[in-house]
């Protein structure tokens, strides 16, 4: 089964989480191109929610609307 959350930022789309159940890989889509999260494998599905609030926390601009 694959889950998948809406990630907000500042109130915003930023993108999607997805969670494998099956094999618990975790994967972020970002709504804009290129995504703004360094490409490597985690750990947990909050580590990986985590990281994408650090790169779009800052500096998320009306560009992206």
């Amino acid at each position: 089964m694959i889950l998948t959350e809406t990630i907000y930022v500042n109130n915003k789309v930023v993108g999607v989480v997805r969670h494998c159940t099956q094999s618990n890989q975790f994967a972020f889509s970002a709504i804009n191109d290129p995504s703004r999260l360094p490409e490597q494998e985690w750990q947990s599905i909050d580590e990986l929610k985590e990281a994408v609030r650090v790169a779009y926390g800052e500096g998320l601009s009306d560009e992206h609307d």
